[in-house]
């Protein structure tokens, strides 16, 4: 980190979860394990370091497509590295409808459940 102190990026990383945790922003998948999202000139990459989907991730933070800041997990401190992997989790679901898939799969199971089995 370069340009953000450690509380400004943990609120940032905060804020970010609460928004996209609530659909006030939307992430656009740009690769198989990669997201990003854009306010106003600020643009937002999540990544996996190993682009398997799993911890360590990153964050790059532009403006006006000038690098301002670039995060791993490993830079960081305990907190701020649990709240970016929060973030991500965050992101793939709601990106990818994992949740949606979820229900759909509980629906179905509870609907077995209810039937008499012969």
């Amino acid at each position: 980190m370069d340009y953000f102190s450690n509380s400004e990026l943990q609120d940032l990383l905060r804020s970010l979860r609460n928004v996209t945790n609530h659909g006030q922003l939307n992430w656009q998948r740009v690769g198989k394990y990669d997201f990003d999202a854009k306010i106003g000139g600020n643009h937002f990459l999540l990544y996996t370091r190993d682009n398997d989907g799993y911890e360590p991730i990153g964050l790059i933070i532009s403006q006006n497509n000038d690098e301002v800041e670039k995060i791993s997990q490993e830079d960081l401190g305990e907190n701020s590295s649990h709240q970016l992997s929060e973030l991500y989790g965050v992101v793939k679901r709601k990106t990818l409808g994992i949740d949606k898939v979820v229900k759909n799969i509980l629906e179905s199971v509870k609907q077995l459940e209810e039937e008499p089995p012969f």
